[in-house]
């Protein structure tokens, strides 16, 4: 054996631990300056994460697809411990496979995604499997998703094909499709 063949292997690991030593120690440096934007963030009441493309999918307990939310991004605020949401869109899922589709400018969120509240041009509508199709807009609804409930004490309008009702307030059991406005009901309605 060449004693050049030792010295080449001893230069070769200690060229391989001198580069490990300095990209750990760069790493930690970057960890490090993670944490502090990461502090610096919440000190001023912003957000200390963020998420974008966001598709999260639930299941029963019986395994079926229960409901479904999409969001271009979603920021969480530690101190009120809340998911901010751009443009979400949620889809309950129906035994009859005709989801029930809420989409809003913006929503509110606890942390373990139960309950919404979803502001600015809100929409609940049936597919088009759904007849007659329609649509309910407000522009204020909170969303119930392990009890399948939406609610909203502001104005609120149905269309559909035959017709349009307006109301004050909405109390939605989305389960039973049982769909209650509180006061001053208008509509019009003409029969197919």
């Amino acid at each position: 054996m060449n004693w050049r063949t030792p010295l080449f292997i001893a230069i070769l690991l200690l060229t391989a631990l001198g580069v490990w030593w300095l990209l750990s120690g760069e790493q930690a440096g970057n960890r490090l300056d993670f944490a502090l934007h990461a502090q610096q963030q919440r000190a001023a009441g912003g957000s200390d994460y963020y998420m974008e493309g966001v598709r999260s999918e639930q299941f029963s307990t019986a395994g079926q697809l229960a409901h479904v939310l999409q969001s271009p991004r979603i920021d969480h605020d530690p101190k009120l411990a809340q998911l901010r949401m751009q443009s979400p869109q949620v889809f309950l899922q129906r035994a009859d496979g005709e989801p029930w589709q809420l989409n809003a400018a913006t929503a509110l969120a606890n942390d373990d995604l139960q309950n919404i509240e979803l502001n600015g041009d809100v929409r609940l509508s049936r597919g088009q499997g759904f007849k007659p199709n329609m649509i309910i807009s407000t522009e204020h609804l909170q969303l119930d998703l392990q009890q399948e409930r939406a609610s909203t004490d502001n104005e609120v309008r149905f269309i559909n094909a035959y017709g349009e009702i307006t109301g004050i307030g909405l109390d939605a059991d989305l389960k039973t499709e049982v769909l209650n406005l509180q006061h001053h009901v208008r509509g019009r309605y003409a029969q197919p």
